[in-house]
């Protein structure tokens, strides 16, 4: 559970190799005892692995996860997490037809919490209005982006929860910059980064002043552009220090280095038997 939850407040940060050291050491103590959070686990690893942009490492650890007998007993907001990560990194692969599935599946997981129900709907929502975006169907996008909206003004829902982050704010500047509507997009943007600031999910700043930056480079605003572009250098330098140059965690590391250990250690008590 301590693994667990600094996992979660490190992702929070945008500290992808602390993030991926708590949640593999969660796991691989879970293995032995609780098949399903250890699933869930896997799952998170993979989307965190997707974030920090290393897709090989997602990808492994996604269909680890999947090949597990207790994946299919994966119910709530767990199976509502697991359908929209798969969605994002199909999405991401450009993969748009299964990625518009897993977001089916993530809208159609039966939640018994009304409020978990609600807000899982209003992820759903918008990773599926996103993926149709891609698809440039923004008519079929525009009422899922409204009820998600609706849902999210009634219900004030936190931008990061259970079900990983709602990205509203992104998803609907990408549908007027897609409308050619600028005005609107550079509102979105705008509110995307103030939210994510204020709520501290400092791995998706980074994301958004990269968008506004080329938002206003584009159109020639060369103040502006410079001015977000000195924040976003800042903030990615910090980040890539913090984080290595290869994308893969140093726990994994670790966990060879074990393995060989015990592989050893083993050798040694069948030599001493002998």
């Amino acid at each position: 559970a301590c693994y667990v939850s600094q996992g979660g407040y490190y992702r929070r940060m945008g500290d992808f190799n602390r993030t991926l050291d708590n949640l593999l050491r969660a796991a691989d103590l879970l293995q032995n005892f609780d098949h399903k959070m250890y699933v869930r686990e896997l799952v998170v690893v993979g989307d965190v692995y997707a974030d920090w942009g290393n897709r090989a490492k997602a990808v492994y650890y996604l269909h680890l996860a999947q090949e597990q007998p207790a994946f299919r007993y994966m119910a709530g907001m767990e199976r509502t997490f697991t359908f929209l990560a798969l969605s994002r990194l199909y999405a991401e692969e450009h993969d748009l037809q299964w990625a518009g599935q897993m977001a089916d599946s993530a809208l159609n997981t039966y939640q018994a919490d009304p409020y978990e129900r609600y807000y899982g709907q209003a992820c759903g929502l918008v990773q599926k209005a996103a993926v149709l975006l891609q698809m440039r169907q923004l008519e079929a996008a525009f009422p899922l982006l409204v009820r998600a909206q609706q849902l999210d003004d009634s219900l004030n829902l936190p931008m990061s929860g259970k079900p990983g982050e709602l990205e509203i704010d992104a998803t609907w500047a990408r549908y007027y910059l897609a409308r050619h509507d600028d005005a609107h997009a550079e509102t979105h943007w705008l509110r995307a980064y103030a939210k994510a600031t204020t709520a501290k999910v400092e791995r998706l700043r980074p994301l958004y002043l990269k968008e506004l930056v080329a938002f206003y480079d584009a159109r020639g605003q060369v103040s502006d552009a410079q001015r977000h572009s000195h924040i976003y250098i800042a903030l990615l330098d910090s980040f890539n220090a913090a984080q290595g140059t290869f994308h893969v965690a140093q726990y994994e590391s670790e966990r060879v280095e074990q393995a060989q250990n015990a592989q050893i250690n083993n050798l040694r008590q069948a030599q001493a038997v002998q």
